[in-house]
């Protein structure tokens, strides 16, 4: 056969915007003035830099941008590129578009590595063909992408899923192929863990338990990490062991376990690294270059936490992306105007008008509950983000269909008229244990707030990918209402993207069902009406200007400093981990960071305590400096208190910080309030008119019940049983503290008390011990409530360790508590907040509500004094 002759290229290649002109296959003109001028100033400034991020807003051309720079380098330098991509439906949008639309010849990889195509993959390794490919391939224990020289990573903005999971060991109670593993791993954790989170773990009640997260110190994980290595080999390294992705996480993680953290949630396990140690992944640390490309980069930092590189250079298109969208949304708000029935209502009749709806939740637990809804009442065929990514087609190609998808806001495209409506159910706070943990028990919901508003701004631009694009966007949950209905939230947001949020909350007051389905109409139409809706909406653009979130220079200026403190530590040097967490906390000084900086001393603390583990004399005094100071940096923190003990700080020292017990129930406050919504307050007014109600009568049963909800209302951990021998309600504050008690409602306040009563509740204490979740030394109070002054001599000797709560002292005491309660709801703003935390700690304190306060102010009532004869 004839000889193969290498003639090189005849492209030029003096640039990407002169590569780009020269191919005469591309099917689009262009490029755009954007994306050359982005070109230029990447040649001009970053040709040799090692990280650099490319910005260009949704459908800026971006993925254009990056493929024709990626051709031009593999060109001009003879480069290995990857193109990283977050599905494998991204996978084939990509090799379709550079194809088909730019002209570029580039292979797709997905699936197994085995199953690559041996031409396709030698292309590749010769520098012939750009690959494209999912974040995954490149990202496991033994990639076929082990030595790229350029790497593109696509929607980089989303990437800390895909990334972090290579060193994320996440074990569900619920996955049938995790569950051995979960139930070793829980009997290890049983003995060193407070009993009621090891009932959490082991019967979790998603209702209560929802919000649940908790995280094991370090002192004492690190006491665990032999007893944990062993179970974990013996179940992941097992031949047959049915998780793939848990033999290769814990490939990477097993001899670091000492720089990783374990949290837990209802049902749940996760242990990972604070931040994704990238640099020890040779297939990505190793390039030449990595190139970050996304429509929002925030000011804070996160880009760097989320790829693990300390610096990286960012540049941005030049034209008036700061003031303009692509696209336009109209944002419904029906919560505003409509209760729950009438707002499913309306999304039954605007879906079946559509024809085809994308619903993104962020959670599986809404998603059935919105896919249940879907097959009962409109019958439409439902699309999981799974079946999506494999192909979009018999979506787009059905008249009526509905995608819904849970926890993913990025990747997920539906240009055109491919998709007009969108419901977005529920704000994307926290997409992990660890996220939620920051959030809910260190109140450092200001560092992620970055994240929280590129999830929305992603989430709201699926269906609007091309400036002729339009789409119908409905708000529906009581936290994502909340979040958007709030000015200084929506200051992060781009200007354009405010003004749209605005233009619907102004239309949804006092909009009935008809008036939100006509304006539907009209925004289709796209006619004279809509055009000036759209001008109001320029118009109120016009006036607004982008925020960045308090502190967003302060985290920017620590990530490098975090990214070699996470280094050190898993590297195991802990000395110099503990004097890089020192220089963070230098520059962490913006009070709204003050939980943030609480959870930087602890791992300051922790740095020290592993240093005094492997033997370094002298740093347990530091690590007991640090954890007394994460203690009085924010003592509205539940979880820091139990360091005090952990490492050996003093009595008098842990003095400092309040009644762990009354952060405790706050906590649990937040997650009350949230269930029951904040926006309005239907749902709130009928469980307080309720538990009102039930208390005030005397049937048994009913006070019974009203008292067992009134403990929940208050914040404690309440329940009740109707089973033969057991008592009447009991409030835990934790494991350490539950009041159980005896209800004697029905009873005359002229009666005696007698003994087979007062023998009843002198024996609750036992009953507790064998059957609820408390500790070997929890404090349990036998609590009497009746109307009665007087009891039989017989029964005194059985009274002495009971407290005696007259009935009617008890109701007075429960409505003004119950009035107390809606008042720090009213001033409520979100879960986490460290300000509204201590305030809503002094106010139940003064009424008493606190389990401090409450036994002090029951503590004189021994039912032996206080029920004599007189």
């Amino acid at each position: 056969m004839a000889f193969k002759l290498n003639k090189g290229t005849v492209l030029s290649l003096e640039s990407p915007e002169s590569l780009f002109r020269d191919i005469k296959t591309k099917m689009i003109p262009g490029p755009l003035a954007d994306q050359a001028d982005l070109w230029r100033e990447y040649q001009d400034k970053a040709i040799d830099n090692p990280d650099v991020a490319l910005q260009l807003p949704t459908g800026g051309g971006k993925t254009l941008a990056g493929i024709v720079l990626a051709e031009w380098r593999r060109l001009k330098f003879g480069e290995r590129v990857v193109f990283l991509c977050p599905t494998r439906q991204l996978v084939n949008q990509v090799v379709e578009q550079a194809s088909g639309k730019y002209g570029i010849k580039v292979h797709g990889f997905t699936g197994a590595k085995s199953a690559y195509d041996n031409n396709s993959a030698a292309e590749y390794l010769n520098c012939e063909r750009l690959a494209v490919t999912t974040y995954s391939s490149l990202f496991n224990a033994v990639p076929f992408f082990d030595s790229p020289q350029l790497i593109l990573l696509d929607d980089a903005h989303a990437a800390e899923q895909y990334i972090a999971k290579m060193w994320s060991l996440s074990v569900e109670r619920f996955a049938d192929t995790h569950r051995p593993l979960y139930e070793s791993l829980l009997s290890v954790l049983k003995p060193a863990i407070p009993a009621t989170d090891a009932e959490r773990l082991a019967n979790p009640d998603m209702g209560r338990d929802m919000h649940w997260v908790e995280k094991v110190p370090t002192p004492i994980f690190h006491a665990l990490i032999p007893e944990l290595v062993g179970v974990l080999d013996a179940h992941v390294l097992a031949p047959g062991y049915p998780v793939a992705e848990h033999r290769f996480v814990w490939s990477a993680i097993r001899d670091h376990l000492d720089a990783s953290h374990l949290y837990l949630g209802a049902g749940s396990m996760l242990i990972r690294p604070l931040l994704p140690p990238t640099n020890t992944h040779d297939p990505f640390a190793g390039a030449e270059q990595r190139i970050y490309m996304s429509a929002t980069f925030g000011a804070a930092g996160e880009l760097e936490r989320i790829t693990g590189r300390r610096r990286i250079a960012r540049l941005h298109a030049k034209a008036s992306w700061d003031r303009q969208t692509i696209g336009r949304r109209y944002f419904l708000f029906p919560q505003r105007s409509l209760s729950d029935d009438e707002q499913m209502a309306l999304c039954s009749k605007m879906m079946a008008r559509a024809g085809r709806t994308l619903v993104l939740t962020p959670d599986g637990r809404r998603e059935r509950r919105f896919r249940e809804f879907v097959e009962t009442n409109l019958h439409f065929p439902a699309y999981s983000a799974q079946a999506i990514e494999r192909s979009k087609s018999d979506f787009v190609s059905s008249d009526q269909a509905v995608a819904i998808v849970a926890n993913r806001y990025d990747g997920i495209d539906f240009p055109g008229d491919e998709c007009r409506l969108l419901i977005a159910e529920g704000l994307p706070r926290a997409t992990n244990l660890q996220e939620k943990f920051l959030i809910s028990r260190m109140g450092a919901v200001d560092l992620l707030n970055v994240r929280i508003t590129t999830r929305l701004v992603q989430a709201f631009g699926r269906c609007t990918r091309s400036d002729q694009d339009f789409s119908t966007v409905i708000v529906l949950g009581e936290e994502l209402n909340k979040h958007l209905m709030m000015p200084e939230r929506r200051a992060f947001l781009h200007p354009e993207l405010h003004a749209e949020l605005q233009f619907g909350i102004d239309q949804a007051k006092g909009a009935s069902i008809d008036d939100y389905l006509e304006n539907f109409e009209i925004f289709l139409a796209q006619g004279d009406d809509w055009r000036e809706a759209n001008a109001d909406i320029l118009s109120k653009r016009d006036k607004l200007t982008q925020e960045q979130p308090p502190g967003a220079d302060e985290l920017a200026s620590a990530v490098v400093d975090e990214i070699e403190y996470q280094e050190m530590i898993w590297n195991k040097n802990f000395v110099a981990a503990f004097d890089q967490a020192r220089s963070i906390l230098g520059k962490l000084k913006e009070p709204k960071l003050r939980g943030y900086r609480a959870f930087w001393h602890y791992l300051a603390g922790s740095a020290a305590w592993l240093a005094y583990q492997s033997g370094i004399a002298g740093f347990d005094v530091h690590a007991r400096e640090q954890y007394l100071t994460a203690l009085k940096t924010e003592r509205a923190l539940a979880w820091l208190v139990p360091l005090s003990k952990l490492a050996g700080v003093s009595d008098e020292s842990a003095k400092l910080v309040e009644d762990k017990d009354t952060w405790s129930i706050i906590e649990r406050l937040e997650a009350l309030f949230d269930n029951l919504g904040t926006l309005t307050d239907y749902k709130y007014d009928k469980f307080e008119a309720e538990v009102r109600s039930k208390l005030d009568k005397n049937d048994a049963n009913v006070f019974e019940e009203g008292h067992e909800k009134l403990g929940k209302l208050l914040g404690y951990d309440a329940g009740n049983r109707n089973d033969s021998g057991s008592p009447d309600p009991w409030w835990m504050a934790n494991g350490t503290l539950c009041l159980i008690f005896e209800d004697h409602s029905d009873a005359s306040p002229e009666n005696s008390l007698a003994v087979n009563k007062a023998r009843q509740v002198c024996t609750h204490p036992n009953w507790v011990r064998e059957t609820l979740p408390v500790e070997q030394d929890a404090k349990v109070v036998p609590v009497l409530v009746t109307p009665v002054m007087v009891a039989d001599e017989a029964a005194l000797p059985h009274l002495k360790d009971v407290l005696v709560w007259n009935l009617v002292e008890f109701r007075s005491w429960a409505h003004n508590a119950i009035s107390v309660v809606r008042e720090i709801r009213k001033q409520y703003p979100n879960s986490g907040d460290l300000v509204w935390r201590a305030t809503a700690a002094e106010k139940l304190a003064e009424a008493h509500v606190t389990p401090r306060e409450l036994l002090l102010m029951l503590q004189g009532r021994i039912g032996s004094d206080v029920l004599k004869r007189r």
